[in-house]
């Protein structure tokens, strides 16, 4: 009997953890790819993407290894990584501040190459999407 009672506690135990668990997933990141190009998300990923591209130099291909045919193809490949260094998955029910994306795009330009975003702490989702009215 005391088997059958440790087993129901136990049952019980992974029941409520996997209910809370459900209860408190957070929504799985998506590529920026999928969403669409009239998104405010898109346009705020290819812009920082962009800036990143703008400030490519060769000294910078040269140290990264990498060397891109173009500017698109440069923008091609750094939209993911600007859009998840960014947080814009955050952005999804929350509305952009195009006033801060113009401060985002300046301190990415005057940033180093080869740091993503690291220097540029006005590109975070928490900046360009508060959910909080009152955070400025």
């Amino acid at each position: 009997m005391r088997v059958f009672s440790s087993l129901r506690a136990v049952v019980g135990i992974g029941l409520v953890g996997a209910m809370a668990a459900s209860c408190m997933s957070v929504p799985a990141a998506t590529k920026p790819t999928s969403w669409s190009p009239q998104s405010d998300r898109y346009r705020v990923a290819y812009e920082i993407a962009a800036a990143r591209c703008d400030r490519q130099t060769p000294e910078c291909e040269r140290r990264a290894g990498v060397r891109y045919a173009s500017r698109d193809e440069c923008i091609a490949a750094k939209l993911p990584p600007s859009a998840a260094e960014a947080d814009l998955d955050l952005c999804a029910s929350y509305p952009l501040r195009d006033h801060d994306l113009g401060e985002c795009v300046a301190e990415v330009r005057a940033g180093q190459c080869g740091t993503g975003l690291t220097g540029a702490p006005a590109c975070r989702g928490k900046n360009l999407c508060p959910w909080d009215s009152f955070a400025r």
